[in-house]
């Protein structure tokens, strides 16, 4: 997909996205009133929209390379004030201030490896002490058995849908379930940066939520 291309049903297309996203909402710990909190890829805004419905005095900004997503972003927002919009690619901008929580959702599982750690890296020293870094994102299965299953679950969640199957393109389809990092993976690369208590907080089949919290 394009910088400014947006399909409005792309996240319709992921299996349980809305109880996904909250699982991922919820990770943020409720010990400020009003943390700070950077969203990566922020889209259209509807994870900010949760943000703001668990913590109505968080301060938020919000990253994406898009404009377009900014712009409809700043629409869907625009009850709220305390928002930054950035517009620009999170995995070449610097992270200037420090934060309370860094969250992103279906943004960084198609990164390299060296491109993923060099984000992870930057999050992690923008990160207060305390700060917690969570990602809702596909991840890879470990057996070919299991690749198979992930297909099945994805197949059968979109003929359910009906109509939503037909709106879906064959590069979704294939991209909705697929990832180049498993949950071993990715717990070994936070774990190697620094993170500590990684866990994965919720999954249902090739769809989790997964981070850690600099101690």
């Amino acid at each position: 997909m394009s910088e400014n291309t947006y399909n409005p049903n792309i996240n319709k297309t992921i299996i349980y996205y809305d109880e996904m996203t909250d699982a991922l909402i919820n990770a943020i710990p409720d010990n400020k009133e009003n943390p700070r909190i950077l969203d990566l890829g922020c889209g259209t805004g509807g994870l900010v929209k949760k943000i703001f419905k668990r913590f109505p005095k968080a301060q938020v900004v919000c990253v994406d390379i898009s404009d377009l997503m900014i712009k409809i972003a700043k629409e869907n927002l625009s009850q709220y004030n305390n928002i930054e919009f950035i517009q620009d690619d999170f995995t070449k901008m610097n992270f200037i201030h420090k934060y309370d929580a860094v969250i992103s959702s279906v943004t960084l599982n198609y990164l390299s490896y060296d491109s993923k750690k060099e984000l992870l890296e930057k999050i992690y020293n923008a990160l207060n002490k305390g700060g917690v870094f969570y990602n809702a994102d596909f991840l890879m299965p470990n057996s070919k058995y299991n690749d198979i299953l992930n297909h099945r679950k994805f197949e059968e969640y979109l003929k359910e849908k009906d109509i939503l199957i037909q709106n879906a393109t064959n590069d979704e389809k294939i991209k909705k379930y697929t990832s180049s990092f498993s949950v071993l993976g990715i717990i070994n690369l936070l774990d190697s940066i620094g993170f500590k208590e990684i866990d994965l907080i919720w999954k249902y089949y090739s769809n989790g939520v997964l981070g850690g919290t600099k101690l």
